[in-house]
Order: structure tokens, then sequence, then C-alpha cells
């Protein structure tokens, strides 16, 4: 009687957690999602790669591998080559590279662990603002944790056909971020009928300049230094590209 006692009682506990195999699952019983239970579970504030979905009366927050956050401390090489495809791929399609964009995402007011969150939902603001334009979407991005401006990304984009006076005003507006500074948030043009001979052939090797120590030959004489922790995703581009 007592052991059927204590099983029923523990079934009643409304927080419990629940291992299978790799999956770790939490179980939030007769509980709102709400900014109580974001605040007490750290829901993309500490740990960005756990998402939180409602089956019947129960919450449960899943993680995939690990509720540790994953770090990444350089750029490796594959990534660098797939990048710089990414890059030479962009004049072959049309879109090719005409605009430099720089965002200081913990300048910003943004907490670093979840700067990298909020850049994917930027990247994906940016993806309609040029569906609505039917301008098309080519873009390759890295991720730098420095001191004397910490957590920033850097991103080659195709303005196209949009002026670059009123691109600003729109881009801003279209991410989230109207009236910010420019040093806050750079935009900088060049012309797209150079871009791979000069610009974006130096600019893709900048932005992979947190690259491992012994590749580092392959960004001709670009200031290679370690560019600091990033959590998640530290380079990326467009699905167009590659």
């Amino acid at each position: 009687m007592r052991s059927n006692q204590q099983s029923e009682g523990a079934k009643r506990v409304p927080l419990s957690l629940r291992f299978k195999g790799r999956q770790k699952t939490t179980h939030l019983k007769h509980l709102e999602y709400s900014a109580t239970i974001k605040k007490r579970l750290k829901i993309g504030v500490l740990l960005p790669s756990l998402s939180l979905k409602r089956k019947s009366s129960t919450y449960i927050v899943h993680s995939r591998n690990s509720l540790m956050p994953r770090y990444t401390s350089y750029i490796e090489l594959k990534e660098y080559i797939k990048l710089r495809n990414a890059a030479f791929q962009s004049d072959l399609i049309g879109c090719s590279f005409d605009c430099h964009i720089i965002i200081h995402l913990e300048r910003l007011g943004i907490n670093p662990m979840a700067c990298s969150q909020e850049w994917r939902l930027i990247r994906q603001k940016i993806k309609r603002f040029h569906e609505k334009y039917n301008v098309g979407f080519a873009m390759v991005w890295a991720m730098e944790n420095v001191p004397s401006v910490g957590v920033h990304v850097h991103c080659l984009l195709y303005r196209g056909v949009l002026l670059k006076d009123e691109y600003r005003k729109m881009f801003l507006a279209a991410i989230g971020y109207p009236r910010t500074s420019a040093e806050l948030i750079k935009i900088k043009s060049y012309h797209a009928d150079k871009a791979w001979d000069k610009n974006t052939q130096y600019l893709s090797q900048y932005i992979c300049k947190g690259i491992r120590e012994e590749h580092r030959h392959l960004l001709d004489g670009t200031d290679c230094r370690f560019q600091g922790e990033i959590i998640g995703k530290r380079v990326g581009w467009t699905r167009n590209l590659l």
C-alpha cells in the first residue's frame, strides 16, 4: 500500500525529468507557457538549442543531443571551402554580392548566449524582405566575438535593383531595428560588375579570418587572429548557393 501511495504521489509531481537515450525531456504539467516559465527554464537565453512543444496538457522541452550549448572557436577548413564556393556561385546565378553588412548583435543589447538565435530570426526577415520586392536572396555570413565589440556578424549580400540610399532604411525596418545608428549596423555597398574579381574575392576571405592557424596561409595576407567563441553556427550561406 505504501509503495502504491508513493508511486501515485510521484505521478502528481508537476515537474519531472525523463531520460530516453540521448534525448532529454522535461514535463511541465498544468502550467501555461508564459514569461515566468521562459525565465525559469532560460529557453532561448541560456539554452538556445531548446524548443518548446505542447502535447495535450503537457509542455515538453526538447533537446536534440544535449542540454549544453554548442561552442565553436574556429572556422574549419571544410566550412571555409564551402563558403568560398558559395561566394563564387553567387556570380554564376546572377546574384553577385554587392553589399557588405556588419551587425553588432551584442551592442544592440542581445545576450551573447542568444546572438545565434537572434541572427537566425534576422536572416528569415531579410529573406521575406527580398521576396517582397522580388529581389534574389543570396548571402554568406560569418560570426565573430572579439572583446572590443562583442558578438557581431559579417554578411555578404545581394542588394540587386534596390537603391543604396533607400536600402538601408528599408533593411533596418525589415529586420526590426529601425533608426539604428551606422555604428551598430554598417551597410557598405560596392559595384556588382567587379564583385568577384576584386571585392567579393577579398571580402569572402576577410570574413573567414577566424580560420584555424594551420590554414591561414589560404587567406592571401588577410590579418588573421582568434575571433572568440561562438554559441551555435559560426558560418553559413543560403541554400541556393550550394
